[in-house]
Protein backbone atom coordinates (compact mmCIF):
# COMPACT_ATOMS: atom_id res chain seq x y z
CA UNK A 1 0.00 0.00 0.00
CA UNK A 2 1.62 3.30 -1.13
CA UNK A 3 1.83 6.52 0.73
CA UNK A 4 -1.43 7.95 -0.36
CA UNK A 5 -3.44 5.14 0.17
CA UNK A 6 -2.31 4.84 3.68
CA UNK A 7 -3.14 8.77 4.25
CA UNK A 8 -6.60 8.05 2.95
CA UNK A 9 -7.08 5.42 4.42
CA UNK A 10 -6.18 7.46 7.93
CA UNK A 11 -8.35 10.25 6.96
CA UNK A 12 -11.30 8.15 6.23
CA UNK A 13 -10.89 6.30 9.28
CA UNK A 14 -11.03 9.54 11.29
CA UNK A 15 -13.73 11.06 10.14
CA UNK A 16 -15.98 8.00 10.41
CA UNK A 17 -14.45 7.92 14.01
CA UNK A 18 -15.09 11.85 14.37
CA UNK A 19 -18.70 11.20 12.96
CA UNK A 20 -19.43 8.72 15.63
CA UNK A 21 -17.81 10.94 18.85
CA UNK A 22 -20.21 14.42 16.84
CA UNK A 23 -23.52 11.86 17.31
CA UNK A 24 -22.84 10.78 20.57
CA UNK A 25 -21.97 14.30 21.66
CA UNK A 26 -24.12 16.37 19.78
CA UNK A 27 -27.06 13.69 19.31
CA UNK A 28 -27.37 11.67 22.05
CA UNK A 29 -25.82 14.20 24.69
CA UNK A 30 -22.81 11.87 25.87
CA UNK A 31 -20.50 14.07 27.43
CA UNK A 32 -20.52 17.76 27.44
CA UNK A 33 -23.00 19.47 25.14
CA UNK A 34 -21.28 21.46 22.43
CA UNK A 35 -22.62 25.15 21.17
CA UNK A 36 -22.93 25.76 17.57
CA UNK A 37 -19.96 28.00 17.36
CA UNK A 38 -18.20 24.81 19.08
CA UNK A 39 -19.15 22.09 16.54
CA UNK A 40 -15.92 20.47 16.00
CA UNK A 41 -15.25 19.49 12.25
CA UNK A 42 -14.86 15.81 11.41
CA UNK A 43 -10.97 15.28 10.60
CA UNK A 44 -11.68 14.77 6.67
CA UNK A 45 -13.79 13.36 4.07
CA UNK A 46 -12.95 11.18 1.22
CA UNK A 47 -13.90 12.58 -2.17
CA UNK A 48 -14.13 10.41 -5.54
CA UNK A 49 -11.38 12.75 -6.90
CA UNK A 50 -9.40 11.46 -3.87
CA UNK A 51 -9.01 14.55 -1.95
CA UNK A 52 -8.99 14.47 1.74
CA UNK A 53 -11.32 17.50 3.02
CA UNK A 54 -11.98 18.57 6.06
CA UNK A 55 -16.33 18.56 6.83
CA UNK A 56 -18.64 20.18 9.61
CA UNK A 57 -21.63 18.20 10.68
CA UNK A 58 -24.92 19.22 9.70
CA UNK A 59 -28.30 19.37 11.85
CA UNK A 60 -30.10 20.34 15.07
CA UNK A 61 -30.78 19.84 18.69
CA UNK A 62 -34.33 21.10 19.63
CA UNK A 63 -35.92 21.33 23.16
CA UNK A 64 -39.84 22.23 24.08
CA UNK A 65 -39.36 24.60 27.31
CA UNK A 66 -43.48 24.05 27.83
CA UNK A 67 -44.66 21.20 29.69
CA UNK A 68 -46.19 18.80 27.15
CA UNK A 69 -50.04 17.00 28.65
CA UNK A 70 -50.57 13.27 27.66
CA UNK A 71 -53.88 11.56 27.28
CA UNK A 72 -53.57 7.64 27.46
CA UNK A 73 -53.21 5.68 24.36
CA UNK A 74 -52.60 8.32 21.83
CA UNK A 75 -49.35 8.89 20.23
CA UNK A 76 -48.29 12.92 20.29
CA UNK A 77 -46.01 14.05 17.49
CA UNK A 78 -44.18 16.47 20.16
CA UNK A 79 -44.03 20.05 18.83
CA UNK A 80 -40.72 21.79 19.74
CA UNK A 81 -40.49 25.31 20.33
CA UNK A 82 -36.41 26.06 20.76
CA UNK A 83 -33.26 25.43 18.53
CA UNK A 84 -30.26 25.04 20.99
CA UNK A 85 -28.31 24.73 17.98
CA UNK A 86 -29.15 24.41 13.78
CA UNK A 87 -26.30 24.22 11.42
CA UNK A 88 -28.36 23.45 8.73
CA UNK A 89 -31.90 25.25 8.91
CA UNK A 90 -33.23 21.32 9.81
CA UNK A 91 -36.13 22.90 11.95
CA UNK A 92 -38.70 25.80 11.03
CA UNK A 93 -40.73 26.55 13.96
CA UNK A 94 -43.83 27.24 11.70
CA UNK A 95 -43.78 23.45 11.50
CA UNK A 96 -42.54 22.74 14.72
CA UNK A 97 -42.71 18.66 14.66
CA UNK A 98 -40.61 18.19 11.94
CA UNK A 99 -36.64 18.00 11.60
CA UNK A 100 -36.13 18.59 7.94
CA UNK A 101 -32.99 17.64 6.09
CA UNK A 102 -31.54 20.47 4.01
CA UNK A 103 -28.80 18.32 2.66
CA UNK A 104 -29.46 14.92 1.21
CA UNK A 105 -27.64 12.14 3.53
CA UNK A 106 -27.34 9.49 6.24
CA UNK A 107 -28.61 10.36 9.61
CA UNK A 108 -28.66 10.23 13.14
CA UNK A 109 -32.62 10.86 14.34
CA UNK A 110 -33.52 10.69 17.83
CA UNK A 111 -35.10 12.10 21.20
CA UNK A 112 -35.00 11.71 24.76
CA UNK A 113 -38.48 12.52 26.79
CA UNK A 114 -38.80 11.99 30.55
CA UNK A 115 -42.95 11.05 31.76
CA UNK A 116 -43.84 11.61 35.02
CA UNK A 117 -45.43 9.09 37.46
CA UNK A 118 -48.53 7.38 37.17
CA UNK A 119 -50.62 5.62 39.97
CA UNK A 120 -50.89 2.25 37.75
CA UNK A 121 -48.28 0.13 35.92
CA UNK A 122 -47.80 1.70 32.20
CA UNK A 123 -45.70 1.23 29.29
CA UNK A 124 -44.46 4.69 27.19
CA UNK A 125 -42.74 4.56 24.26
CA UNK A 126 -40.73 7.41 22.52
CA UNK A 127 -40.90 7.01 18.69
CA UNK A 128 -38.74 8.28 15.48
CA UNK A 129 -40.91 8.11 12.09
CA UNK A 130 -40.02 9.61 8.57
CA UNK A 131 -42.34 11.28 6.72
CA UNK A 132 -45.42 11.51 8.58
CA UNK A 133 -45.86 7.19 8.07
CA UNK A 134 -42.15 4.94 8.54
CA UNK A 135 -41.45 3.88 11.74
CA UNK A 136 -37.49 4.26 12.27
CA UNK A 137 -37.04 3.24 15.79
CA UNK A 138 -39.04 2.79 18.66
CA UNK A 139 -37.90 2.47 22.27
CA UNK A 140 -40.65 1.30 25.59
CA UNK A 141 -40.18 1.28 29.09
CA UNK A 142 -42.66 -0.92 31.46
CA UNK A 143 -43.32 1.03 34.76
CA UNK A 144 -44.50 0.06 37.87
CA UNK A 145 -47.38 2.02 39.73
CA UNK A 146 -45.78 4.35 42.08
CA UNK A 147 -42.22 4.65 40.50
CA UNK A 148 -40.29 8.18 40.37
CA UNK A 149 -40.51 9.56 36.59
CA UNK A 150 -38.61 7.65 33.79
CA UNK A 151 -36.80 8.87 30.82
CA UNK A 152 -36.30 7.16 27.27
CA UNK A 153 -33.94 7.78 24.34
CA UNK A 154 -34.69 6.34 21.44
CA UNK A 155 -32.53 6.94 18.03
CA UNK A 156 -31.93 5.64 14.56
CA UNK A 157 -30.17 5.91 11.09
CA UNK A 158 -32.19 6.63 8.38
CA UNK A 159 -31.81 7.99 4.59
CA UNK A 160 -32.98 11.54 4.17
CA UNK A 161 -33.26 13.10 0.76
CA UNK A 162 -33.54 17.01 1.07
CA UNK A 163 -37.00 17.70 1.86
CA UNK A 164 -37.87 14.82 4.06
CA UNK A 165 -37.98 15.32 7.57
CA UNK A 166 -38.66 12.73 10.93
CA UNK A 167 -40.88 13.29 13.87
CA UNK A 168 -40.79 12.31 17.33
CA UNK A 169 -43.44 10.74 19.37
CA UNK A 170 -44.41 9.76 22.66
CA UNK A 171 -47.01 7.35 24.06
CA UNK A 172 -48.70 5.89 27.46
CA UNK A 173 -51.21 3.35 28.14
CA UNK A 174 -52.17 4.67 31.72
CA UNK A 175 -55.22 5.46 32.89
CA UNK A 176 -55.12 8.98 32.78
CA UNK A 177 -53.19 12.08 31.59
CA UNK A 178 -49.54 12.79 32.38
CA UNK A 179 -47.20 14.86 31.76
CA UNK A 180 -43.92 15.74 30.10
CA UNK A 181 -41.97 18.16 31.56
CA UNK A 182 -40.51 20.76 30.14
CA UNK A 183 -36.91 20.81 28.41
CA UNK A 184 -34.41 23.60 29.26
CA UNK A 185 -30.75 24.08 28.26
CA UNK A 186 -29.74 23.02 31.13
CA UNK A 187 -31.87 19.77 31.43
CA UNK A 188 -32.49 18.58 27.85
CA UNK A 189 -33.12 14.82 28.30
CA UNK A 190 -36.88 16.20 29.38
CA UNK A 191 -37.69 16.73 26.10
CA UNK A 192 -35.58 17.04 23.09
CA UNK A 193 -35.10 15.82 19.62
CA UNK A 194 -31.99 15.70 17.33
CA UNK A 195 -30.86 15.01 13.59
CA UNK A 196 -27.48 14.60 13.12
CA UNK A 197 -26.29 14.43 9.01
CA UNK A 198 -23.30 11.51 9.48
CA UNK A 199 -22.68 10.80 5.75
Amino acid sequence: MDKLSDELLTGLHSTVIGWIMDALECGLGIGAWIGEAEWRPAVGDLHLDGAVRKSRPLGCRVIRQTALSMPAFATIWIAFDTALVDADGCWDPSAPTRLTAQTSGWYLAGGSVSLQAASTNLRHAIIVRKGGAQLIAQNENHVLAGKGSTVSVCAGMVRLEKGEYVEIGVMHDANASLTVPAASESNQANNSGWLLRLV
